[in-house]
């Protein structure tokens, strides 16, 4: 019973809980209808249109411009559809610059669609993407958008004779303006009309079409024959270009025909006139058309080079639904650039192709200036010009071209112009020369190129023969800021140099380089920023030159700069670089081979490269045809900046894999080059740096002048003197053929080797500076005595003193500064080494004060203190003006008639005069030579026993044969 009493306790229960439930549900539904829907909250949404780039081809065919393909739009629409594929957006604008639109979303997936279509309402381009969008944000949507393909259409059509007679296969090969290639084999042609479609991306393509003919029989002839043609055609979105070939017999030849535009092109403009207003600077154009409504695209046309061949490029004016348009600011400047104009007829999407009109046609324009004519003087920098016109009361307006600018250089009256200061730099970066005659608001133009103009120099006249090496840095610092002598330094000091004699100066390198000495160059057309610039170098070879001196550029081919443009770029792309070829290189392993070296780039590969002279200096490929014609253009280059002559660095070594091999290849190269530079400049003084004083190996670089260094090992190795020492020296220079009478550079040292007067001093004499003086005097007195041309080192003047170290700083100290000042201070004076040395913790003599290891302050030894009385200047000064005295002693013929230790008798003869030097080198010894009568002394040198004079003697001539006796250490100088 008590069960019975529990259980129905419970279930009254869980009847109760139930009906709660459900009335709280009831409650519940009843209150949910009746409140209010929540809002959906929208996005917004900003959509931005990227149009395709406009394609822009430089090229026409058949007359027909590559239009920008935007301009084919006529309206950009954007359509929207949610994640069932149903419209839920759709608008459209006609801003083709900068499309946009914005509009509202509510939350989703959706598509984003942009379409543009044509005036035929055919979608031309379209884009998309799809984004998911949240509620109450802000979307920034780019679609990119492209055209769709277009259609070209080749026809070709065989004769009925070529098809009879041959079988045809042939290809279309495509390329667009991008740089895409397409191909299309016609493997062969079932009937003598066979049409090739091709789908492209829009745009001009280059399309050539190349059909082989093989004949059906063995009686037909040619056998074989391969015609082609190239055409340019333009690819518009989803339209059909077509083009047409006919193939045919001409001359028992196949050929073909130029291409036919099957497109519907509307009628061509007529009547395409064009007028100038040179005082409003306008340029109106006007035409004819006979179709209204018609838009009218005016461009400038321009003829351009491209590859070799001549097109032409346009440039719009405007777009125009009249028949007329002016272009203003249209001055000479803008009318020297032009070809002419065209004008091309759009109307419902086809176009009438360019009507053309030359500038030569256009009217309000005189008659041309003719007969042009010019000349330029690359050592003074003259440029003038002349020209015929039959025009009167005109105002002519000279300009050069550079690039496609106009410079303006004059405005004249006269029918002649010369234009001062016309730098090289400026005439080779010029093209041509333009002559505007001007009149009464009209004006017309004749161009003559540079290359008709004459060009000629100074023709600085040989008058003491004697070089002088100049180390620019080490000379005269005329801007005063940095101890590093300058080209403005030389200006300068002119008179110093004119004053003592020479009238030919070697300057050591001067291109811009990695390196204080400038043997190792990184541009071949620009000159150290040490030294100055391209215009002040100019200044100073047009100031030598008006002082009679000529200027020879050390012209270092052999090698270039580890840092130079070429070589970097060659490392970087290997094979692939332009360069590769320009130097001897390789990606083969060159491990334990001499004279290789390597580099990493930065794709990890190893490159090797062969350098003779040092890992920094990699050698240029002469076997490559591209560096003799660089080589070639730079020797143009600084003949037009006015340099008299060259001479090449390390020449023995253009060829060969170590010090003494390849010699007759290099030679062979130095020779070409000579002959190159001789057929531009005739008189140009050259000589090559053959190290090597085998007289065999010097003289396979004749005609080549070189430096005697067969004389200098001779002389330096016996200063005192030493029999046949001019004969073995010499004579194997007299046995061949030069083109000039400059056929030899004797030297005694130069800046590769010690200073002849310090070895002498220091080492010879065991610090003697009386006796290792006198004995430098006369060996110099017997160097100037010589035929060629005889070489003196800067500084060798004051008796510079200076040794080569075994380390660093190596060969620095035989190229310190020239010394102007007794204590080594005051304007102009250089001292670059000083930091220098410091750096390295030098302290030998003064390198730390003023940079002069070997030269101290009040010594003897610098221009100041030896400007009076019997100084080894005015040694130098009085016996190279002897040279320019006597033409005899710098320009006659030689003869040898003494050649002994104690006794050099030289005759020199040159037209009627004779010059006789006797030199006795020998400190000892006495000799006698019997001076013919007719002679008269006319200077002397006295360095024996305690003597040390010298100076110019004024004796009647002698009026017979005369016994003379020259004493150890004693020069004398007769004139007949």
């Amino acid at each position: 019973m008590e069960g019975c009493c529990v259980l129905g306790f419970r279930k009254n229960r869980f009847l109760g809980l139930l009906v709660l439930a459900l009335t709280l549900s009831v409650f519940l539904s009843l209150s949910t209808a009746c409140s209010p829907k929540p809002q959906v909250r929208l996005a917004k949404i900003s959509v931005g249109v990227i149009l395709p780039e406009q394609v822009v081809s430089r090229k026409t065919f058949n007359q027909i411009l590559s239009n920008s393909l935007v301009d084919e739009i006529k309206e950009i629409k954007i359509i929207v559809k949610n994640s069932q594929g149903g419209i839920v957006y759709e608008s459209k604008t006609q801003n083709k610059l900068n499309p946009s639109f914005e509009f509202e979303l509510a939350p989703g997936n959706y598509q984003f669609v942009v379409e543009g279509v044509n005036n035929d309402d055919q979608v031309i381009l379209r884009g998309s993407t799809t984004q998911t969008i949240e509620p109450a944000r802000t979307y920034n949507i780019t679609i990119t958008t492209d055209f769709l393909n277009g259609f070209l259409e080749t026809i070709v059509e065989i004769s009925d004779e070529v098809y009879q007679r041959y079988n045809a296969a042939g290809t279309l090969t495509l390329k667009s303006a991008t740089g895409a290639t397409e191909s299309v084999e016609i493997s062969t042609f079932s009937s003598n009309t066979v049409r090739v479609t091709k789908e492209l991306k829009p745009g001009v393509w280059e399309a050539t079409l190349s059909i082989t003919f093989t004949a059906k029989d063995q009686y037909t002839y040619p056998r074989q024959q391969t015609v082609s043609q190239t055409f340019y055609q333009q690819v518009l979105p989803v339209r059909t270009s077509k083009a047409k070939f006919f193939v045919y017999y001409e001359s028992n030849q196949i050929a073909i025909s130029q291409s036919q535009v099957l497109l519907p092109y509307i009628a061509p403009v007529q009547n395409l006139r064009a007028s100038v207003d040179w005082q409003r600077k306008e340029l109106t154009i006007t035409w004819d058309h006979s179709i209204e409504g018609a838009t009218f695209e005016v461009y400038k046309e321009i003829k351009v080079t491209d590859e070799g061949q001549e097109i032409f490029q346009y440039e719009l004016v405007g777009r125009t639904t009249q028949k007329s348009i002016t272009v203003q600011n249209y001055d000479v400047n803008e009318h020297s650039r032009i070809n002419g104009v065209a004008v091309n007829a759009i109307f419902e999407g086809k176009q009438s192709g360019l009507a053309r009109l030359e500038k030569k046609d256009f009217t309000g324009v005189l008659s041309a200036p003719y007969n042009v004519a010019g000349t330029y003087n690359t050592d003074t920098n003259v440029l003038t010009l002349s020209w015929t016109h039959d025009e009167a009361e005109c105002t002519y307006v000279v300009y050069a071209k550079i690039g496609n600018q106009l410079e303006q250089l004059a405005t004249t009256n006269s029918k002649t112009i010369s234009v001062q200061d016309f730098f090289g730099n400026k005439f080779w970066n010029t093209s041509s020369f333009v002559v505007v005659a001007q009149k009464n608001g009209a004006q017309s133009s004749t161009e003559i190129p540079k290359n008709q103009l004459i060009i000629t120099n100074l023709t600085v006249q040989t008058s003491s023969a004697v070089m002088y090496k100049l180390f620019i840095r080490s000379f005269y610092d005329a801007k005063g800021n940095d101890g590093i002598g300058d080209f403005l330094g030389v200006v300068q000091k002119v008179d110093y140099l004119k004053n003592l004699g020479i009238d030919t100066i070697w300057f050591l390198p001067f291109n811009k380089s990695e390196s204080y000495h400038g043997y190792d160059v990184t541009d071949y057309y620009d000159v150290e920023e040490d030294y100055g610039t391209i215009e002040e170098l100019e200044q100073m070879i047009k100031v030598l030159n008006e002082n009679g001196i000529r200027v020879v550029m050390d012209a270092v081919f052999n090698h270039t700069s580890d840092k130079h443009p070429w070589f970097l770029d060659a490392v970087e792309n290997t094979t692939n670089s332009r360069y590769w070829n320009y130097y001897i290189m390789t990606l083969e392993d060159k491990t334990g081979q001499a004279n290789w070296h390597w580099k990493i780039n930065s794709k990890g590969q190893k490159v090797w490269y062969f350098g003779l002279f040092s890992h920094t200096m990699p050698d240029l490929n002469f076997d490559d045809p591209e560096v003799r014609n660089e080589v070639k253009k730079i020797i143009d280059y600084w003949i037009t900046m006015g340099v008299d002559g060259f001479r090449f660095d390390a020449a023995k070594h253009f060829y060969g894999w170590s010090w003494n091999d390849g010699i007759s290849q290099s030679a062979q190269i130095a020779k070409e080059l000579e002959v190159y530079i001789r057929s531009k400049l005739p008189n140009a003084i050259l000589v090559s740096e053959v190290f090597d004083g085998n007289p065999s190996v010097l003289s396979q670089f004749a005609p080549m002048p070189v430096f005697n260094f067969n004389f200098m090992y001779e002389i330096t190795g016996n200063y005192e003197g030493k029999d046949n020492l001019l004969s073995n020296s010499t004579n194997w220079v007299r046995s061949l053929t030069y083109h000039l009478p400059i056929y030899h550079f004797p030297f005694i040292d130069n800046h590769d080797l010690n200073r002849f007067v310090s070895v002498l001093i220091d080492q010879k004499y065991g610090g003697n500076v009386t006796s290792g003086t006198k004995q430098y005097l006369l060996v110099n007195a017997l160097l100037l005595s010589l035929d060629g041309m005889p070489a003196i080192y800067y500084g060798n003047e004051i008796g510079l003193r200076g040794w080569k170290w075994s380390s660093d700083p190596w060969d620095m100290p035989v190229r310190e500064p020239m010394q102007w000042y007794a204590n080594q201070q005051g304007t102009g004076q250089t001292w670059w080494t000083k930091p220098i040395y410091q750096a390295k913790n030098i302290t030998l003599g003064n390198a730390r004060v003023d940079g002069a290891i070997y030269d101290d302050p009040n010594d003897g030894i610098s221009v100041e203190e030896q400007t009076t009385g019997y100084t080894i200047l005015n040694f130098f000064k009085q016996f190279i003006n002897l040279r320019k005295q006597y033409p005899a002693l710098a320009l006659g013929s030689i003869t040898i008639e003494r050649d002994w230790k104690n006794l050099y008798v030289i005759r020199r003869t040159y037209g009627s005069q004779e010059v006789l030097v006797m030199i006795n080198l020998d400190p000892n010894y006495q000799n006698n030579f019997t001076v013919p009568a007719g002679f008269r002394w006319v200077w002397y040198a006295f360095f024996n026993g305690n003597s040390f004079e010298f100076g110019s003697k004024n004796e009647s001539p002698l009026s017979s044969n005369t016994n003379w006796t020259v004493n150890p250490r004693q020069i004398y100088v007769f004139v007949k």
